[in-house]
């Protein structure tokens, strides 16, 4: 039997009605438990695909979220889903993906959305500019955009089983977009990523730490600083291959970004 489509707007309307019915005040974070627990899949990756448009149409009981059913419909990327910056932002990110080749960071702190975001972006520019989109990670948490294609483009996932260590892989792809979805940490993970953005679109993800590490210089355990690049030699590749830099943030509930254009190498506030 065929469950109600499960939407973002689903479960808001679902934690305002078990709210009034009750008299007391249940969160949207409850009310999406309650939802993964009736599917019978994990609520984070339960969480990533209804913040990133996606819609859980059939139910198969104990199974991982990968496994439900997902229309491209429900998919295909709005302004909406990038609302932790300004329409006008959101509007120049996606035009982006027309400009063929470079570098989107976004930084942040754990559960801040930097995923999110970051896997927004790729289902707009894939779906906005066509071509073939990437996503590179361990866990399985965009697996379900596999597949999911406007009229001229494809969402593939090719899982990181070694982490960035199996970028070696990717380079002989013809993809025009990459999601990096393993964070950036040593200094090696920095220098795949600016080489691979000069031939695609590429937006990745590291922490605050990891990122004030290769553009300020601090100090960085040893098992990071695997090249024998010096800092501003790391530094200036950085900044030469970077075309925005968002930083999430988050208060309480509410996500907030600050989106930084890079410009021949020189940051600009936007």
């Amino acid at each position: 039997m065929e469950n109600p489509i499960v939407t973002k707007n689903f479960v808001e309307r679902l934690s305002e009605n078990i709210g009034a019915k009750f008299g007391v005040e249940v969160s949207y974070m409850d009310a999406l438990d309650l939802v993964a627990s009736s599917l019978g899949c994990p609520s984070d990756p339960l969480m990533l695909t209804l913040e990133l448009g996606g819609a859980v149409v059939k139910e198969r009981p104990r199974s991982r979220l990968d496994d439900h059913e997902l229309t491209f419909g429900a998919l295909h990327p709005s302004i909406d889903q990038l609302h932790s910056v300004s329409a006008e932002v959101a509007d120049e990110l996606l035009e982006l993906g027309g400009r063929g080749k470079g570098l989107v960071l976004v930084t942040g702190n754990d559960g801040t959305g930097k995923s999110v975001l970051a896997g927004a972006l790729l289902k707009g520019w894939v779906a906005n500019h066509g071509g073939v989109g990437v996503v590179f990670e361990k866990e399985l948490e965009f697996k379900s955009l596999c597949g999911c294609a406007g009229s001229d483009g494809e969402v593939v996932f090719y899982p990181a089983t070694k982490g960035n260590d199996d970028m070696s892989h990717i380079r002989s792809f013809g993809q025009n977009y990459l999601y990096m979805g393993e964070p950036l940490r040593k200094q090696s993970d920095f220098m795949k990523a600016i080489e691979l953005a000069k031939t695609r679109l590429v937006v990745a993800i590291c922490s605050r730490t990891h990122y004030a590490r290769m553009m300020e210089g601090t100090a960085a355990p040893e098992e990071e600083r695997d090249t024998p690049y010096p800092h501003e030699l790391l530094k200036a590749h950085l900044s030469s291959s970077l075309n925005y830099e968002i930083t999430t943030r988050v208060d309480g509930e509410k996500f907030s970004a600050i989106t930084t254009r890079w410009v021949s190498g020189c940051p600009i506030d936007m």
